[in-house]
């Protein structure tokens, strides 16, 4: 018997509600469908019903799910405690074989099938789901809030920005930073010149002193009156505005606070994982926490190839006879692919201080792309490549890094050639 003989397929099309579940045998023949709601008791029901199958056929089930990390996690937590093999099925693959239909057909029972068909067909292909500690998936969850507040934060500060073009002439010269803590505190308690009619340059300077804990004074408090004083008449005063200002300012506050929380609970995860990613220059806490988020538990890989491919940093292979040609690979992990890009940028570039650059190792290998004929993006992806090994090893290892001389690489190539 051959190995896909022994087995039956279950697709899983999950959702928020309910999971729409089809089981196939290895001739593509639909045995059975089965809805289900997506709760603890619904889950039982589906084990149940499919154990059934398994009886009457005398063949093993196994489970394909397109969602393993959000609407379907429960339902793939809760087979992986019951003993059940789990493949993840990637929503690409199963998108592909639905479009093979000549005819629009598109219902949650046809998808579970594209599910299962792609289960049947990739069976040794597709990786397994472990069920993790759920580290990865708090991260990822925190990470998806956070990238929102940041949204809602930058737009709520051009709302303000727009509330203050009529109240002030010169409110961007008032302030280095127009949401810092002073600033907000100023633009709260004076939201127009109206409130500084009868503010001394003394009061106004104690005021600054405070918020900004002695760091300004009474001379940015004339510096304000006297650029208030050029600006001549504004516009009527207007309550309103005033009020608008007061709220944008509230929810900007608010906002700052919610992201600085996450950022805790981000470290606190990130050193629970013993991982040192923020050893590396140029990965920071929020690129550290989108790493690992995008990536999840690295041991799913078993190279830093496979890592690679999954990300779409890997080229693709196109050969035809004695020709063969390589191309930048479209598919894979795109917010992975562009973090390690990005990543990559930073790494090429020189301190603009001393004009050194910031990775000696990955600048001269920039460069040497580029002088091997490569443009500067495709260069940049070969440092991605390059980005991508070290990553994998830190994580895998759980290692520092510590950036290389040139010197010293080009010492111990030497040794070794000797």
């Amino acid at each position: 018997m051959h190995k896909k003989q022994r087995y039956l397929y279950v697709g899983v099309d999950p959702h928020r509600k309910s999971h729409t579940a089809i089981v196939m045998n290895c001739w593509h023949e639909v045995i059975g469908s089965i809805k289900i709601e997506n709760k603890p008791s619904g889950f039982r029901e589906l084990l149940d019903l499919v154990r059934t199958y398994e009886i009457v056929y005398s063949l093993q089930a196994i489970y394909g799910l397109e969602d393993v990390g959000g609407v379907g996690r429960a339902l793939c937590h809760f087979l992986i405690d019951n003993g059940q093999q789990v493949k993840f099925v990637n929503s690409s693959l199963s998108a592909q074989e639905a479009k093979k239909n000549t005819t629009l057909h598109k219902t949650d029972e046809y998808d579970a099938f594209c599910v299962a068909k792609v289960l049947l067909d990739e069976l040794d292909r597709l990786e397994d789901v472990t069920k993790d500690n759920g580290i990865y998936y708090k991260i990822s969850q925190l990470m998806t809030r956070r990238n929102k507040l940041v949204d809602q934060r930058i737009s709520v500060v051009n709302q303000l920005h727009m509330q203050l073009t009529f109240q002030y002439y010169n409110y961007n010269k008032f302030f280095s930073e127009l949401t810092g803590k002073t600033a907000l505190a100023f633009w709260y308690k004076y939201p127009s010149a109206k409130y500084l009619e009868h503010v001394s340059i003394a009061e106004l300077g104690e005021f600054l002193s405070v918020e900004s804990h002695n760091y300004l004074n009474h001379k940015r408090a004339k510096f304000i009156l006297d650029l208030i004083a050029e600006d001549g008449d504004r516009l009527a005063h207007d309550e309103t505005r005033c009020f608008l200002i007061r709220s944008y300012v509230n929810d900007i506050r608010y906002k700052k606070q919610e992201i600085s929380a996450i950022d805790e609970l981000l470290q606190a995860y990130i050193d629970e994982l013993e991982v040192n990613l923020q050893s590396f220059s140029g990965i920071d806490l929020i690129t550290s926490a989108q790493l690992l988020s995008e990536i999840g538990d690295i041991n799913r890989f078993k190279t830093s190839a496979k890592l690679a491919r999954y990300s779409g940093i890997a080229p693709v292979t196109y050969s035809s006879g004695s020709t063969e040609k390589n191309f930048r690979n479209q598919r894979g992990n795109r917010k992975l692919n562009s973090i390690f890009f990005y990543i990559a940028i930073r790494q090429v570039g020189t301190h603009r201080s001393t004009g050194t650059p910031k990775n000696p190792i990955l600048y001269e290998y920039y460069h040497r792309k580029i002088s091997e004929g490569k443009t500067k993006s495709q260069a940049l992806v070969c440092v991605s490549r390059r980005l991508v090994n070290i990553v994998y090893n830190m994580l895998k290892y759980k290692k520092e890094y510590t950036i290389p001389s040139i010197e010293t690489r080009n010492n111990n190539a030497t040794s070794k050639c000797g």
